[in-house]
């Protein structure tokens, strides 16, 4: 009974654990007091999805609370820079910003070779992520990632809960002058992203889910207001699946057909006028992208059509299709026809790219390894 008041009703005092239980959260701590004391300029690299973004604003607000200015957000272009920390970004944000110090969100435990060109480039690298790693890691100053280090006792965080797990360390040995129990306020942010992300709802992201639907329903930021007002949204009774369906898609919508810096704007901006413009234009996106999938999913089912024999495995694409797209016309097929769906498009780049759904039924990746 008592697991049970626990898990329907998490105390947000006692129901977390200790930031510095996170596998070198010290060192990052400690270089970023640095960076805010010697005004060095700091860039925010975060993932471009409804994780990365959201938890770029938490450390944004948390910059802006103490004073902080000489920071920049970077968010990578989906469709030309591709998921996580390049060498390619690394480069552009030298060349742009000259900084001292990149700190990522929800990417980078991997991108060892992004990381060795920032090092070239005297640029320091702290990581926050929640990927797993894999045998060997990136040269980064500090690598704070829950599946990282064996130290901390709940793996199943998302990328902004991590964050938030960096700026209750920096607050508790920063001696910043805010006010108390300020951070609570940035929950609703993390609370967007533990549930658009999918990650297990136990442990503390129970707390993080619970307390970010809480201060989303009293939300102070315009952007959201304006959103949830546009899609008749009372935020007094706000639920997960107004997440999952309003705001969780028009976030991801920027990055799928545009710049991620348009949802970053939307949540991050205290003005009532550019609010308005972003959540307009975040509308006028989403309403491209369903168009976009269902002319995709449309394709599909005629070329299917024409076949003899519906295959076990779905196995195409076309040049023209965005790889931002693929995923989420793959998912309808996979459940419209129960069976793995493997679709491709081609990036800004030219580099074809693809995604994948299982149906349910079948690994992918156990699919992926038995293929020649």
């Amino acid at each position: 009974k008592v697991q049970q008041e626990k898990f329907l009703n998490p105390d947000y005092d006692k129901d977390q654990h200790d930031p510095f239980l996170l596998k070198d959260m010290n060192l990052a701590v400690d270089r970023i007091l640095k960076a805010i004391t010697e005004n060095e300029r700091v860039v925010i690299y975060s993932d471009y999805d409804c994780d990365g973004i959201p938890g770029a604003v938490v450390l944004h607000d948390f910059f802006k609370a103490v004073g902080y200015q000489n920071f920049h957000n970077y968010i990578p272009h989906r469709h030309y820079d591709g998921f996580g920390l390049s060498a390619k970004a690394v480069l552009s944000i030298k060349e742009k910003y000259n900084p001292t110090l990149i700190i990522t969100i929800d990417c980078g435990t991997t991108d060892i070779e992004a990381v060795k060109q920032a090092r070239e480039q005297n640029i320091e690298v702290i990581i926050t992520d929640h990927h797993e790693p894999k045998e060997e890691f990136p040269d980064a100053l500090a690598v704070v990632n829950p599946k990282v280090g064996n130290t901390y006792p709940f793996t199943g965080l998302c990328g902004a809960g991590v964050i938030f797990k960096l700026v209750q360390a920096l607050i508790a040995r920063g001696g910043f002058a805010i006010p108390a129990g300020l951070e609570k306020w940035w929950l609703d942010m993390v609370g967007v992203a533990t549930i658009a992300d999918m990650v297990p709802l136990v442990d503390e992201n129970r707390v993080f889910s619970t307390y970010g639907l809480k201060v989303l329903r009293k939300t102070r930021r315009p952007g959201l207001q304006k959103l949830l007002r546009k899609q008749k949204v009372d935020p007094r009774y706000l639920s997960e699946d107004d997440i999952g369906f309003t705001i969780g898609p028009r976030i991801n919508a920027a990055s799928r057909m545009d710049t991620p810096e348009d949802a970053f704007s939307l949540l991050a901006t205290t003005d009532e006028a550019e609010a308005e413009t972003r959540m307009l234009h975040l509308e006028k996106l989403n309403t491209e992208r369903k168009s976009a999938v269902a002319q995709m999913t449309k394709e599909l089912h005629k070329r299917l059509e024409l076949k003899e024999n519906i295959p076990d495995v779905f196995a195409m694409g076309n040049p023209e299709w965005r790889p931002s797209l693929v995923g989420l016309a793959a998912n309808k097929l996979a459940e419209a026809y129960n069976r793995p769906a493997f679709l491709w498009g081609k990036d800004g780049n030219g580099m074809f790219k693809g995604s994948c759904r299982s149906g349910g039924n079948v690994s992918v990746v156990r699919l992926m390894e038995a293929t020649p």
